[in-house]
């Protein structure tokens, strides 16, 4: 990523506040996957578990800590409170819609925000985003450079090759 300047990566788990009281402050949550093939992960066991329906019956579910922070303590990190920044991109495993309503646009002001929302329906994000100012866009300005610069290095094995267009989707902030 070196030819996006100004560009953060932090190896954690990012999730709405509400849960980080719920593993007694320690700082980490476990994620939920399974054993026989990527990539099906989930901050909720029973995710991963509905998805035994497919593939063999001797798959296992198992789980790692991974160490974790709300967004806001993420931002604070890189002094981004109340500073307008281009692009909040979320690939949270199922939490995207929880973080997304969790967020205080008084403070934390991303112009575009880029959320995966294959699983979920986006009218209650769309719906929650709207009051404060954001528009769903018809395109995804950011598919081309993934297209082009982010999946070169991912192995076909993953969604069998290119991410589908419409996995994901942007608003953007209007002035």
């Amino acid at each position: 990523y070196s030819q996006y300047p100004n560009c953060f990566f932090e190896q954690a788990a990012i999730v709405p506040s509400h849960m980080m009281t719920y593993h007694d402050d320690s700082d980490t949550i476990p994620l939920y996957y399974r054993t026989d093939r990527p990539p099906h992960n989930s901050y909720e066991q029973a995710n991963v578990l509905s998805s035994f329906r497919v593939g063999p019956k001797s798959a296992v579910a198992t789980s790692v800590d991974v160490p974790c922070l709300d967004l806001h303590s993420l931002l604070k990190k890189y002094n981004l409170i109340g500073v307008e920044f281009e692009l909040l991109q979320t690939d949270l495993e199922g939490l995207d819609l929880p973080l997304l309503l969790d967020i205080n646009f008084e403070k934390i002001l991303p112009r575009y925000i880029r959320a995966e929302t294959v699983s979920t329906t986006t009218t209650a994000a769309t719906n929650h985003l709207t009051q404060w100012g954001y528009e769903p866009l018809d395109v995804d300005p950011y598919y081309e450079i993934y297209k082009k610069d982010w999946h070169k290095d991912w192995p076909e094995a993953h969604f069998g090759g290119l991410e589908p267009a419409g996995y994901n989707t942007v608003w953007e902030r209007k002035e």
